[in-house]
């Protein structure tokens, strides 16, 4: 009973620290209070002690690129809440964003695993989306070689998801009555 009062005084104890340390860091200067949460003791900890709108803000101050340490550390619910406000546009899904924050967030972590094991668990639907939508090509662009792939496994289908240059589809003749051309 006394060590059950004693583990709830702690947690209360951190728990507060964790929010007056988050309500700081929010008067702060966005880099500074970047450097600040990679400096703390239990980073992590106190990025998921954010609420999901204030750590979108946040990574939106300091700018999405610059924020992907953020970003590797946020949770699922936090990931969660960032690509909906990303990826939707009223009530429409926004495609060309969804491959910026897809690859944002792979980029983000070191060792894609965790976030290959998020969107593969928690996001399929939107990868197969992705990647099965006819009306845009999958072109992640990337200036050097992709750090990930992924294999996704479908009922009947089977991806592979990886950064490529893909070059844009050709385009249509000039004079489509002189000449027969597929693409």
């Amino acid at each position: 009973m006394t060590q059950d009062l004693t583990t709830s005084k702690i947690h209360e104890e951190r728990q507060k620290a964790l929010m007056e340390t988050r309500s700081r860091l929010l008067t702060m200067p966005p880099e500074k209070a970047l450097d600040q949460i990679l400096t703390y003791p239990q980073p992590a900890a106190l990025v998921h002690a954010f609420p999901e709108e204030d750590l979108y803000f946040l990574i939106h101050e300091i700018g999405p690129q610059d924020a992907l340490p953020l970003i590797a550390l946020a949770s699922g619910k936090q990931l969660e809440y960032l690509l909906d406000q990303e990826i939707w546009q009223r009530d429409r899904l926004h495609i060309d964003t969804i491959g910026e924050w897809l690859e944002r967030f792979l980029q983000s972590d070191p060792s894609p695993d965790r976030m290959i094991h998020w969107l593969t668990t928690e996001k399929l639907d939107l990868i197969e989306f992705f990647c099965c939508n006819p009306s845009k090509s999958r072109s992640w662009s990337t200036t050097r070689t992709p750090p990930f792939s992924a294999r996704v496994s479908l009922p009947t289908t089977m991806f592979f998801i990886s950064a490529l240059s893909i070059a844009p589809p050709p385009t249509p003749p000039s004079n489509p009555r002189n000449s027969i051309t597929t693409w």
